[in-house]
């Protein structure tokens, strides 16, 4: 004889039954109280890391730090932000506003500054700063977000395709596309999952 549970807010009912054992109707429950997805093999992989329009830390794989708003700088005599990581995530300038622009391809807004994640100016050599600048809607703020292993992410900006955002000393830049490079690894996780 198996034994079933069954829920009913807010109780529990053990209910005897001679049906088969294989599963239970606790399995539902349990993914569901668990945040994760039935199926997933670990953490990270349940919905708070799955990328789409919403609010979002950038964190890195590699360190945990989170990606956000850095000191002022300028672009053409334009302000704009350099890019930190820091280990509060919690923060307003650790937090991205992403916005789909089709398939897995997003605008990061910051919300500390209301500006986006930006190639300094569209350049393609490895070493370009990723930066925090007004929109302008040009592809150098609209990023692929390209699933890696577990949770992680790639971030491809769409003006060289062949280049990845790097974490790099307390900062971000592009480089050549590698999936051994563990820096351009990111976990994007949602706001309300922090």
């Amino acid at each position: 004889m198996c034994f079933h549970i069954t829920r009913l807010a807010p109780f529990v009912l053990f209910v005897p039954l001679t049906l088969g054992c294989s599963t239970t109707l606790l399995d539902p429950v349990i993914a569901e109280d668990s945040g994760t997805i039935t199926g997933d093999s670990g953490v990270g992989t349940g919905a708070c890391f799955v990328p789409a329009a919403g609010r979002f830390a950038l964190r890195s794989a590699v360190d945990g730090q989170c990606l956000g708003l850095g000191g002022p700088t300028t672009v053409f005599g334009n302000p704009a932000f350099a890019t930190a990581l820091t280990s509060d995530c919690t923060l307003p300038a650790q937090a991205w506003d992403l916005t789909s622009l089709g398939g897995a391809v997003y605008s990061f807004k910051n919300v500390g500054s209301t500006d986006n994640l930006d190639v300094k100016m569209a350049a393609v050599q490895d070493g370009t700063p990723v930066i925090v600048y007004s929109a302008t809607g040009l592809s150098n703020q609209s990023f692929e977000v390209r699933a890696r292993s577990g949770s992680s992410y790639e971030l491809r900006p769409q003006h060289v395709t062949t280049s990845c955002v790097v974490a790099i000393a307390n900062s971000a830049q592009i480089a050549g596309c590698s999936e051994s490079d563990s820096t351009q690894s990111w976990q994007l996780e949602r706001s309300d999952c922090l």
